[in-house]
């Protein structure tokens, strides 16, 4: 188990790139076993890309973006206007964070380690999120194949769409 403050310091003040839950992008190796597996994977999926029975869903995360690329590049060119659904449903816990969100965090457990939660659970509401991470326009522009989530996308999962993408802003 990881204690709140040690967690928002490696937030916060983590490596370039990575720190403050930016939206970090895959390494040399990570584009390498992205490649690996889009080769593999696009073979596998091919066929129920054909008949149309094949939907992906994709965080917008950068580095999610980046890992399907190679598969997504792949199945796009084969099956012209194959594309996946950019769902942000599907992200870690928080999302992408500023760094000076969680020095607001850093406070919160001032406050609720001194017993003050409820000035804590008031601070917390209280925190304008930053919004993070690529704008629909900028993921549109950098992965073709990527398509914000429509109501009929989301019918096979059976829940409701309760976040649209903006076009031009950070999510």
């Amino acid at each position: 188990e990881i204690r709140l403050e040690d967690f928002n310091k490696a937030m916060r003040d983590g490596p370039k790139g990575a720190a403050a839950g930016d939206d970090s992008p895959l390494t040399s190796k990570g584009h390498s076993q992205a490649k690996k597996f889009g080769f593999s994977w696009s073979k596998v999926l091919r066929e129920k890309a054909r008949t149309g029975k094949l939907i992906v869903f994709v965080s917008p995360f950068l580095r999610t973006l980046q890992t399907a690329d190679p598969m997504l590049q792949e199945l796009s060119k084969e099956f012209h206007g194959f594309s996946a659904v950019l769902l942000p449903h599907i992200m870690e816990a928080g999302g992408l964070a500023h760094k000076d969100d969680f020095q607001q965090m850093d406070e919160i457990s001032k406050l609720m380690k001194a017993g003050k939660r409820d000035k804590a659970v008031e601070l917390l509401k209280s925190i304008q999120w930053r919004a993070q991470g690529l704008s629909v326009t900028q993921i549109n522009k950098m992965f073709p194949w990527a398509k914000v989530a429509e109501e009929k996308d989301l019918e096979i999962l059976g829940e409701k769409l309760y976040k649209v993408l903006p076009l031009d802003s950070p999510w």
